[in-house]
């Protein structure tokens, strides 16, 4: 059996290689911003950056940023001006 074939029954359909690597990118851009947005964040806390909560901080950012990308990615693809899927 392959893949497609176990994926088929619950919906999931194949996904080429092009695809993976876009969703990738846009994953690891958007952790890489949170992180970066929360080491600014902790610039402006009233607490040394060698203290717990700023690795807290930058986790905190971290968590947004993945699961910002994982509400981008359940979203459907918009339809084509053929109808079809993008």
């Amino acid at each position: 059996m392959t893949v497609p074939t176990l994926a088929a029954p619950i919906g999931l359909a194949p996904v080429s290689r092009d695809d993976l690597g876009l969703s990738g990118t846009l994953r690891w851009g958007l952790v890489t911003g949170a992180v970066g947005l929360g080491l600014i964040v902790i610039q402006f806390l009233p607490f040394r950056s060698d203290e717990p909560i700023a690795l807290g901080v930058i986790l905190v950012f971290a968590a947004a940023g993945l699961l910002t990308y994982y509400a981008r990615a359940r979203r459907p693809a918009p339809p084509t001006e053929r109808g079809g899927a993008a």
